[in-house]
This record gives structure tokens, C-alpha cells and sequence, in this order.
């Protein structure tokens, strides 16, 4: 590293961890989302959970029960949704950040 750039690099380096973080929950996030918006309909219906083998069914409960608990939780105040709102309402932050990369990943080429 630069040693101009020294003193910003604990503070780089959280920040970047942080991203990661948050790179990944979000990931993790929309899997399971999608996962239990496509399983919730046929298990909202009794007789189509009668159906389920008994792990199926224990697993189906503990993982239901588990994300609407999540969900209420981050929907209590303050709510993660109005700060990723408040992120992604900019319609120029993902362009500029693509850009960003764009021209990062032209420098990093040009090492």
C-alpha cells in the first residue's frame, strides 16, 4: 500500500469488511426469501402439509416460525428497509458504482 494512504487503512479495511458483510446477508437474504415466498402457498394449505414426511414438516415449522421472527425484527424500528431504501432510492449510486468498478478494473489490468 501507499503510505499516503496508511492512515485510512484500518478504517478501509472495516469499511470493506462491513461491505462484505452486508454483500452476503443480502445475498443469503433474497435465497431464502424466494425459497419460502415459493414453499409458504402449498404449506399455508393443512392438507398439503399432512403430505409432508415428518422431517419435512418439523423443518418446514422450525424455518417458518424462524423467518417471520426475522422479519418482524427487522421491521421494528430502526427498520433496515428504510436505510436500504434510503440507499438504492438514489437511481444513480448503481451506475456510478459500476462505473467505479469499470474503471478500477482497468487500472488493476493496466498493473
Amino acid at each position: 500500500r501507499l503510505a499516503h494512504l496508511a492512515p485510512f487503512a484500518p478504517r478501509a479495511a472495516a469499511w470493506e469488511a462491513r461491505l462484505g458483510r452486508a454483500s452476503a446477508l443480502l445475498s443469503v437474504w433474497q435465497a431464502c426469501q424466494a425459497r419460502w415466498l415459493q414453499l409458504h402457498p402449498l404449506c399455508a394449505v393443512p392438507a398439503m402439509v399432512a403430505q409432508l414426511p415428518a422431517d419435512a414438516r418439523r423443518h418446514w415449522a422450525s424455518a417458518s416460525l424462524a423467518w417471520r421472527e426475522l422479519m418482524a425484527g427487522v421491521a421494528r424500528p430502526p427498520r433496515l428497509t428504510a436505510k436500504l431504501a434510503a440507499l438504492t432510492a438514489d437511481d444513480s449510486l448503481l451506475p456510478a458504482l459500476r462505473d467505479c468498478c469499470r474503471s478500477l478494473e482497468l487500472v488493476s489490468s493496466k498493473q
